[in-house]
């Protein structure tokens, strides 16, 4: 499993430009920001939000 998606990524990675890495690499880096703001301390109930980090 693990050697037919290396060969997959080899696949892609011959057949792409630089944009396509450029893209996912925004791509990756916009979804890491988007997780990490949401990991941090906030905690709501029904009619209150707190924020419990920093």
């Amino acid at each position: 499993m693990m050697k037919m998606l290396l060969e997959l990524g080899n696949k892609y990675a011959k057949n792409s430009s630089w944009k396509d890495f450029a893209l996912t690499k925004i791509c990756l880096f916009s979804m890491g920001i988007a997780v990490g703001t949401q990991a941090w301390g906030w905690e709501c109930r029904r009619r209150e939000c707190t924020y419990s980090g920093w």
